[in-house]
């Protein structure tokens, strides 16, 4: 949910699209294992590090995080194919 709450409205109230757009979290790149490990020994995060000693339990599972509904990121092009965000009616 964005802030203000009216950037969320993704249609006008005639039906037509309007511009929205995706922020995008990269925390699950490859690099996320060592990462983890890193705020681990800084301890620097809220709450004693929780967060990042539940990531270190869960990679010790070595998970899979891609799955058939998966997609590698292109561009901002993609996102728009893909029905994530709209570049309205502008073009």
């Amino acid at each position: 949910m964005l802030l203000p709450r009216g950037l969320n409205l993704v249609y006008d109230e005639w039906g037509g699209e309007k511009a929205s757009g995706a922020l995008l979290h990269t925390k699950f790149l490859s690099t996320f294992t060592d990462k983890a490990r890193e705020e681990l020994q800084r301890g620097q995060h809220y709450a004693n590090s929780h967060e990042y000693k539940a990531y270190a339990a869960g990679l010790e599972q070595n998970p899979d995080l891609w799955c058939k509904w998966s997609e590698k990121y292109i561009n901002w092009r993609q996102l728009e194919i893909l029905g994530i965000m709209s570049k309205g009616n502008w073009a």
